[in-house]
C-alpha cells in the first residue's frame, strides 16, 4: 500500500505508535481504540494490533 493510502485507512483521531513502543504504551492506546496502528520511523504503516489480539495474547500468557 502507498503511504497515502495507509494514512487514509487510519482515522485522523487514531493514535499510532512507533514500532519500538512497549507493552504498556500499546495497552494504554488500546483502551481507547479498537486497534493500534504501528508505524516505522518514516511514519509508514507496519501493522495493526487489534484489541482482540491483545486479549488473546494475554490469555495465552496467563495459561502458559
Amino acid at each position: 500500500l502507498s503511504l497515502r493510502r495507509q494514512r487514509q485507512m487510519c482515522k485522523e483521531t487514531d493514535l499510532a505508535l512507533s514500532i519500538d513502543a512497549d507493552e504498556k504504551q500499546v495497552i494504554a492506546v488500546a483502551l481507547n481504540q479498537n486497534y493500534v496502528p504501528i508505524v516505522d520511523g518514516r511514519g509508514a504503516l507496519c501493522g495493526i494490533i487489534t484489541r482482540q489480539s491483545l486479549i488473546h495474547y494475554f490469555e495465552n500468557q496467563r495459561n502458559a
